[in-house]
């Protein structure tokens, strides 16, 4: 599952967060030529955050549901350099340029060339990636367990 299928997937077990987003709008059409409103409008949500975006990623999953996306703020910044990289490489045939510099505190006189990752490098990426999906597995379940119990409670002893 991605960050955006995760977000959705707390907004409809957590519906109360929807109120987050009451700026977004949503066309009677759009929900009649939908096979499934209630995924449309979810989908609605959450197509507009940039996911790539670390910063705003982490805003909204911190907002919605109180959840760190990082466990620190160094696996944070050290992630944030992998996607410069994957930036470069997919924008700029792998060439650093100024905005690459900037984000990842290279040296100017980088500007031009190719950095190179290392296999270590890489097992760090990944080992990040698989951390990052451990959390949200967790934090996700334990929050979405919480609110099923909630509601369920409510079924249970409605005059409360």
């Amino acid at each position: 599952m991605t960050c955006k299928d995760w977000f959705a997937w707390g907004l409809k077990y957590n519906s109360e967060k929807i109120k987050l987003f009451s700026n977004k709008s949503l066309t009677i059409l759009e929900l009649l030529e939908s096979e499934n409103p209630i995924d449309t409008a979810f989908e609605k949500i959450v197509d507009d955050i940039k996911f790539i975006d670390l910063e705003e990623c982490n805003k909204k999953f911190k907002d919605a549901f109180e959840i760190e996306i990082f466990s620190n703020r160094q696996h944070r910044y050290d992630f944030q350099k992998f996607i410069e990289h994957r930036h470069i490489i997919s924008h700029n045939c792998g060439i650093a340029d100024s905005n690459f510099i900037e984000k990842t505190g290279r040296n100017k006189t980088d500007v031009g060339t190719t950095p190179f990752l290392r296999k270590e490098d890489l097992q760090y990426f990944l080992s990040l990636l698989y951390e990052i999906r451990e959390r949200m597995v967790t934090l996700m379940i334990t929050k979405i367990t919480d609110e099923i119990k909630k509601r369920q409670a409510k079924i249970d002893n409605p005059q409360k």
